[in-house]
């Protein structure tokens, strides 16, 4: 990108032809495909969290669509909470994102992934259950990403204003410290499994991209 936002790369063109709002109102798609562009060809595993469509079984999956198209040979997996009709080339699963059950189904059927995205119901809490439960089962050098972060910041999806730590915010202000846990000056103290596998941390307005790897 050059320090220049560009919007006609390949995966925004894909996007805005399916209409998601990964194109377009949010322009998220040029952060992707600046990072994901090497891996097209890959057999890779994608897992999206949120079709999109709400109640109407036959409407969203947009971006799922724009993802099959984008990465030609991988599997790309969505869920929702809600029921979704069969979408071409990809798998729908029906589940709660915070039910640690379906969490266990999707890693141990679909995974490991090596991106999976949480666009599901943005409310704090539930991202953060949702990344607590899927973070072991995406693969080294793989990718976690978090979006509509602004979120964080409204009370009606458990967010604030105040530094918190128990918004989306707060939890990646908290994963600046895990990156850089061999620094600390606390004696004795014993790295968790977060420590000692999020190597990276890029936050861009309202979208975050988690990189997993070995911080042992």
């Amino acid at each position: 990108m050059g320090g220049q936002f560009v919007r006609d790369d390949a995966l925004t063109l894909l996007g805005l032809e399916h209409g998601t709002d990964k194109a377009a109102d949010h322009w998220y798609t040029p952060h992707y495909h600046q990072r994901f562009e090497a891996i097209r060809q890959d057999p890779i595993t994608l897992l999206e969290i949120g079709i999109g469509g709400y109640n109407d079984p036959s409407a969203g999956g947009k971006s799922l669509r724009m993802w099959r198209d984008y990465f030609p040979n991988a599997v790309i997996v969505g869920l929702d909470i809600t029921p979704h009709d069969p979408i071409e080339g990809c798998v729908v699963e029906l589940g709660d994102a915070t039910d640690n059950r379906v969490l266990k189904h999707l890693g141990e059927t679909y995974g490991p992934f090596d991106i999976i995205i949480d666009d599901g119901s943005h409310v704090s809490e539930d991202i953060m259950r949702t990344w607590v439960g899927l973070w072991g089962y995406v693969r080294d050098g793989g990718w976690y990403v978090i979006e509509d972060l602004g979120t964080a910041y409204r009370s009606e999806y458990g967010g604030s204003s105040l530094r918190t730590g128990e918004t989306t915010i707060g939890l990646l202000q908290g994963l600046i410290d895990r990156i850089h846990w061999h620094e600390f000056d606390i004696p004795g103290y014993t790295p968790n499994r977060f420590d000692t596998t999020i190597v990276g941390l890029e936050v861009y307005r309202q979208i975050a991209f988690l990189r997993k790897g070995d911080n042992s």
